[in-house]
């Protein structure tokens, strides 16, 4: 059987840190923390990683491990890894201000048709009242 070569997820955040919930196959966590295949798997089965899912039929099943699971595992430094709680402020932050930027955009047109609406309101109240003599164009 040939090898197959699995992709590498990006799993860092932009400073630098590992993002915490990224997953990894087991051979992706033994290249990052420098651990045997065995000892991964084993604090798997000893509960030390309760976001690992096991994924595949029957020979060819394999672990999908969350980098904050490494934390828990004892297998990495928790310093290597961003801040999930912070990772998620980040998105509802970026989030929060493309919905700002839209309703600033929103509310400038609406401000630019309530202008125009306002110059129509005082030309048709010149003609009611004849003070305008000039008809619109």
């Amino acid at each position: 059987m040939a090898a197959r070569i699995l992709p590498v997820p990006v799993m860092t955040t932009p400073d630098g840190l590992l993002d915490p919930e990224v997953k990894l196959t087991v051979n992706q966590v033994c290249e990052l923390v420098s651990v045997r295949r065995e000892t991964v798997i084993r604090r798997i089965k000893a509960g030390a990683m309760p976001g690992a899912i096991r994924l595949g039929g029957d020979h060819h099943r394999r672990w999908l491990i969350p980098i904050g699971d490494l934390i828990t595992a004892g297998l990495i430094d928790p310093a290597r890894v961003a801040d999930p709680q912070a990772l998620h402020r980040e998105a509802e932050d970026a989030d929060a201000r493309t919905t700002m930027a839209k309703l600033r955009a929103e509310v400038d047109g609406l401000r630019a048709t309530l202008a125009a609406r306002e110059e129509e309101v005082v030309f048709l109240r010149g003609l009611v009242t004849g003070e305008n003599t000039a008809v619109a164009s």
